[in-house]
């Protein structure tokens, strides 16, 4: 366990470096374009293990920075998800296993504004069957423009290993209509949008 919090700890200190440019120019800075992200899709297992339940896993790997296999047996390992049989990723999980790898969850949260209104970077809730209360997830981000300099690109990055390649990574989001979210900010700021200026990370 201590290398791994050293290996996160390291993993997070880059992370912040890069999207420290991405603050909003509200707060008087000049964006710079950074990509956070990389897809992890949800087949992506060495055996293919309930992948259509393995959404909300690769989208925590994804943020992370680690693949489906290690968010897959960190789960099991540390916080009892089961290896085989039936299981749901609850928002408790969900918090659980992104506060370990050094980030803040809000809990899940009614969509109530346009995407514009909601955290930088976040995880939504999609296809949603009121009826059956089951959605699936795709992140969420909004970074700084490389092409516009006082502009922002939102992005969505979906799992989902059925969707068209062109759609795994778009910023064509026109008539997406989430229903909830969970925001997710770098801890130790539970605060809303991109710190502008880092945390000391390692330190008390």
């Amino acid at each position: 366990m201590g290398r791994r919090c050293v290996a996160a700890r390291s993993f997070l200190t880059i992370l912040l470096e890069n999207i420290m440019a991405t603050t909003s120019t509200a707060n008087g800075t000049t964006p710079v374009y950074r990509a956070l992200f990389n897809r992890v899709a949800q087949n992506e297992l060495k055996e293919p293990y309930c992948a259509d339940l393995m959404g909300e896993l690769a989208c925590l790997a994804s943020i992370i920075g680690i693949t489906l296999e290690e968010m897959r047996e960190f789960a099991i390992k540390n916080h009892k998800l089961p290896r085989h049989g039936a299981f749901w990723v609850t928002e408790d999980l969900m918090q659980k296993l992104l506060a370990a790898h050094g980030w803040k969850a809000t809990e899940w949260k009614e969509v109530l504004t346009p995407l514009s209104g909601l955290p930088d970077i976040a995880i939504l809730l999609i296809d949603y069957d009121e009826e059956t209360e089951i959605g699936r997830s795709v992140i969420y981000q909004r970074a700084a423009s490389k092409d516009n300099p006082k502009g922002f690109v939102e992005t969505v990055i979906d799992p989902a290993y059925w969707v068209p390649k062109e759609k795994q990574v778009t910023t064509d989001i026109k008539g997406l209509t989430p229903s909830w979210y969970m925001g997710i900010y770098p801890m130790p700021y539970p605060t809303s949008g991109i710190p502008k200026v880092p945390p000391q990370v390692g330190k008390k």
